[in-house]
């Protein structure tokens, strides 16, 4: 179905396709289960929160998988199992949190072959079939490297939260990303808004500022640094805001993400973090003391926070929140916003599609409210659907 390149929910898949979306999915599960079979296949690297094969957490989906997609390495975080695949023919990876059947939440492809040290973890503890089991293996870990009891955790030096000691000893599973691809159809279609906006508003601009609340793998910064940088704008200034620091380690590690004079991370919660340079920016000579940069104004605000991998964090959904974001673009500056409008995957529609979609409306409303209903567009991203990109722009 062709979509308008400006949608609402309801335009871009009301009822009627909603409905033939499920109904499509319920015919192929119960083609599977009628078949005694499960959804997945069997996968010789599976972490599952249960004994059932296909339905747990980190499990590998059967068109992934058939890709050539396989397992690499697995941690957990204070919150969560973090989990890296891999694959061997095309040197793709992909980052999850939690749940591969939710979509992958940063996808990079690697320049050359993959290094045999990428696969170290996988090789050394092969299947795996419970959380508890990776729990296990890491204590075991810690304990090795010097750690007691439980202490398989060290604190962060600029966060509250605690990173495994694991992470301090894994071999680099070197990657120099391949910039010429762009496997995120969601990265794609917020770069795309971003060159649009930057030829019309800004295109004698020699530097662009950029401010990502969510990092991810990276993708994003280094993807938005090489394609906003042209003849004219000679230098991006990326600036990325992450809660959890051992998902940048994570980025680092396997990723190819590097921090450089025009890249810089910041360990913390994105609405604080936004608060900080809001009260900053008021006063034009002030550098921020944890970044050592002067604040804004930033041409683009790049939001991609999920308190559960599917719902924005109710802060990042606030009227102030959006206010903030708004009072530190420069004018024609835009908010680019990554949002689940709805569950693709059958298993979890009962459970999350209600919620995930008055989330959609809401947020939607809101972004309207602060910007403008002419300053505010709604796209979905073509590979599923699902996820929408919202585009707020500060009026001229």
């Amino acid at each position: 179905m062709a979509l308008a390149a400006t949608t609402t929910l309801s335009e871009a898949f009301g009822p009627p396709l909603l409905r033939r979306h499920l109904s499509a999915r319920r015919r192929h599960l119960s083609n599977v289960h009628a078949n005694g079979g499960p959804e997945h296949v069997e996968n010789p690297m599976v972490l599952a929160n249960t004994e059932r094969q296909g339905v747990g957490l980190l499990n590998i989906p059967s068109d992934f998988y058939d890709e050539g997609f396989r397992l690499a390495f697995c941690t957990h975080n204070s919150r969560y199992p973090i989990g890296v695949a891999i694959n061997k023919a095309t040197n793709t990876r992909d980052l999850i949190f939690s749940l591969y059947d939710f979509g992958v939440q940063s996808r990079v492809r690697c320049k050359g072959e993959v290094c045999a040290s990428c696969f170290e973890w996988a090789e050394k503890y092969g299947d795996l079939k419970t959380e508890e089991e990776l729990l296990k293996i890491l204590r075991e870990e810690h304990r090795e490297m010097g750690y007691g009891g439980e202490d398989f955790m060290r604190s962060h030096p600029n966060t509250s939260l605690r990173i495994p000691t694991q992470l301090d000893r894994v071999v680099p599973c070197e990657c120099t990303p391949d910039l010429t691809q762009m496997p995120s159809e969601v990265i794609r279609e917020m770069v795309d808004q971003m060159l649009m906006i930057q030829s019309t508003e800004f295109p004698n601009d020699e530097e662009v500022r950029v401010l990502v609340l969510g990092v991810g793998g990276g993708q994003m910064l280094l993807y938005a640094q090489d394609r906003l940088t042209n003849p004219r704008t000679s230098t991006v200034l990326v600036e990325g805001v992450d809660f959890d620091p051992c998902v940048i380690r994570v980025a680092e590690l396997f990723f190819g993400f590097k921090r450089s004079d025009t890249l810089h991370v910041e360990i913390g919660d994105a609405f604080q973090a936004l608060e900080r340079r809001r009260r900053l920016y008021q006063d034009v000579c002030a550098l921020d003391p944890v970044t050592g940069l002067g604040v804004g104004p930033y041409h683009f605000i790049c939001v991609d926070c999920f308190a559960n991998n599917i719902s924005l964090p109710a802060e990042c959904r606030s009227v102030s929140f959006l206010r903030g974001m708004k009072s530190l673009l420069k004018p024609g500056g835009a908010v680019l916003l990554n949002i689940w409008a709805w569950i693709p995957s059958f298993t979890h529609v009962d459970a999350y599609s209600p919620t995930v979609e008055r989330e959609f409306r809401e947020t939607l409303d809101a972004y309207k409210r602060v910007f403008g209903d002419e300053q505010t567009t709604c796209r979905p991203v073509q590979l599923n659907y699902a996820n929408h990109v919202i585009c707020a722009r500060r009026a001229v």
